[in-house]
């Protein structure tokens, strides 16, 4: 869950900052880095030393293409959703906990399988 927390703190500071470090927790961290990548959210990372360095991804006026993150699944309430419940949009991803891994919304869909939702991450 810290991840979650890192990032919706570096999505704060996106109109800010074109790169931002946050600390390396676990291989959970990696995975999300990694679905946010395939999904083209981010131009990347890279490791260095203790740090992950977030490249994010801007539009040609300078916006981020991230309008907003939201946690959905919180330590006191954790909401749970069948690969059925969940939307099939692209202006929105979803990153869920599944008994499998860690994956996106479009990825549980196609393997027909359900999890925690985590993560909504609106573009």
């Amino acid at each position: 869950m810290n991840f979650i927390y890192s990032i919706i703190n570096i999505y704060k500071d996106l109109n800010q900052y074109k790169l931002k470090s946050i600390q390396k927790s676990s291989n959970f961290l990696l995975q999300n880095l990694n679905i946010l990548w395939n999904n083209k959210i981010i131009y990347g990372y890279s490791l260095k030393n203790d740090f992950v360095i977030i490249y994010f991804k801007y539009k040609n006026n300078g916006i981020s293409i991230i309008k907003k993150i939201n946690l959905v699944s919180k330590p006191g309430k954790r909401i749970f959703k069948g690969y059925k419940e969940l939307p099939n949009e692209r202006k929105t991803l979803f990153i869920l906990n599944t008994s499998h891994g860690i994956f996106d919304h479009r990825s549980v869909i196609k393997k027909k399988i359900g999890g925690e939702v985590l993560i909504k991450i609106s573009l």
